[in-house]
């Protein structure tokens, strides 16, 4: 579900914007508001990956108490914790993303410190779960 919805909001306005005009790069609340969400979708797309996997851990151990927590109310709580998670952790870009030159987009020093945010969240974080 997340994975269609990012692909669909990511996707999907670039194609539009070939002939038709682009909001996106004219609004600011646009622009911050399609960063953000498509922020979360990703986010939430990558950790429910990993959730999946430790239900399925847990459902095949051979250990009675790990199998314990291969029910679907954990899962569907700790779905609910992930979304919460990312929507506040994403925060920072309805703030930060700008338009410039006609081009919404991360700019300067936050574009760099996002690029670090981004390669530990992503990159490191889900490989070590």
């Amino acid at each position: 579900m997340f994975g269609l919805l990012s692909a669909n909001l990511g996707i999907a306005p670039l194609v539009n914007a070939l002939d038709h005009f682009n909001a996106i790069n004219s609004s600011l609340v646009l622009c911050r508001v399609r960063g953000y969400t498509l922020q979360v979708t990703a986010m939430c797309f990558r950790y429910t990956l990993i959730l999946m996997c430790v239900d399925r851990y847990a459902l095949c151990s051979s250990r009675a108490a790990i199998r314990a927590f291969c029910r679907p109310q954990i899962a569907y709580r700790s779905i609910g914790i992930v979304i919460i998670f990312w929507m506040i952790m994403s925060i920072h870009f309805l703030i930060w993303e700008n338009i410039e030159n006609n081009l919404c987009s991360l700019y300067g020093l936050y574009a760099q410190i996002i690029g670090f945010y981004s390669l530990i969240l992503t990159g490191t974080i889900p490989i070590l779960s």
